[in-house]
């Protein structure tokens, strides 16, 4: 098994393909070789031009993949998604989830998947027009790594009965990681990659790498690693749509013990409950004054860009006073104290939250 899965690795990391940043010309699978054969992907692009692809074992030929929550990942992905990168790892929200079918029920397989950048810049966010743009060439590369299913290897039955859910995947941009994250460059642009890996029982498996695997890509899931989420409908959108958000949402009838549960789930290493008590208590009043802001100022129409304006600010100076904001902005001291509770809402639940 030990020599299948080094046979494995060597071809899929060593993959020369150029990766297009135009998703109708995503990629679906890794290397190239001399031989090909068509195959059909629920849900996934095909490579490149054609249909052409490296002739398969029969166990992993037929199998299909379909993306769960994808009208969730395309709303994400009209918007630009943001994936929170850090040094301690963090997880991916919305969660990989896929529904296989077409295994062997009673071969076994390995699931796994790696991340590729979608081009060799690097970017930043221009606030003033909520649009990334290009600040130059990509840093170096980070090093090359998978993230196994922990349920790997399993028999196709097995995989064919459930969704399957890479929710302990987590992203980094530690580049000493040592906890097997998968590592990233924060402000660049990449594309996660699913592979199914048939384990081949003959003792001269390596020599059929390339045969017994099949990747699928869904160009929706690309994403920019980010170490704050740069545009605020992205944050709204995950706070929205994260079942593990719902405490903040909802939180009358919700304790701060069963929000401090669902936090325990999901990173394992969140705060405390009474740490969690007393945020779920200012989250409240300042939804109130954010209500009360946007009633006040139905006739301010650079709310947004005075948001982003104070947001730079802040990045830019920690001490910086309201007073100070206000006199180099031009509004009131008033809305600078609501604009930066507004802020720290944001970004308090999208540190333990998102």
């Amino acid at each position: 098994f030990s020599a299948f899965i080094a046979a494995s690795l060597s071809v899929l990391t060593s993959d020369s393909c150029p990766f297009s940043s135009n998703p109708v010309r995503a990629p679906c699978l890794l290397g190239t070789t001399p031989e090909f054969e068509s195959y059909e992907a629920e849900g996934a692009t095909k490579q490149g031009s054609g249909t052409l692809l490296a002739r398969k074992n029969q166990c992993v030929s037929g199998v299909t993949v379909q993306l769960e929550m994808r009208s969730l990942w395309e709303e994400f992905n009209s918007l630009g998604t943001e994936m929170i990168v850090t040094k301690a790892g963090r997880r991916m929200f919305p969660t990989f989830q896929v529904k296989i079918s077409g295994m062997d029920p009673m071969a076994d397989y390995v699931l796994l998947m790696d991340f590729v950048p979608l081009d060799d810049k690097r970017y930043r966010y221009a606030f003033h027009n909520s649009a990334w743009l290009v600040a130059g060439k990509a840093d170096p590369a980070t090093p090359g790594r998978v993230h196994f299913h922990p349920d790997s290897p399993a028999k196709g039955g097995q995989w064919m009965r459930q969704i399957v859910s890479f929710d302990k995947l987590k992203l980094t941009n530690n580049l000493m990681d040592d906890n097997g994250h998968i590592i990233l460059n924060s402000m660049h642009r990449y594309q996660p990659r699913f592979h199914v890996v048939v384990v081949d029982p003959r003792p001269d498996c390596e020599r059929y790498a390339q045969e017994n695997f099949k990747s699928f890509i869904f160009t929706e899931t690309q994403f920019m690693a980010v170490t704050a989420y740069q545009n605020h409908r992205i944050t709204q959108l995950k706070i929205a749509s994260n079942p593990f958000a719902k405490g903040f949402r909802e939180s009358e009838g919700v304790t701060p013990k069963e929000i401090h549960q669902r936090m325990h789930a999901v990173y394992g290493d969140c705060v405390d409950v009474s740490t969690v008590h007393r945020w779920a208590s200012k989250f409240k009043d300042v939804e109130v004054g954010t209500s009360d802001l946007r009633e006040e100022t139905k006739s301010w129409t650079s709310t947004k860009f005075h948001k982003q304006k104070v947001d730079r600010l802040i990045q830019d100076d920690r001490h910086i006073t309201q007073r100070e904001i206000s006199s180099i902005i031009g509004i009131s001291q008033e809305h600078v104290g609501h604009i930066t509770a507004l802020l720290s809402y944001w970004k308090i639940c999208a540190r333990w939250v998102l």
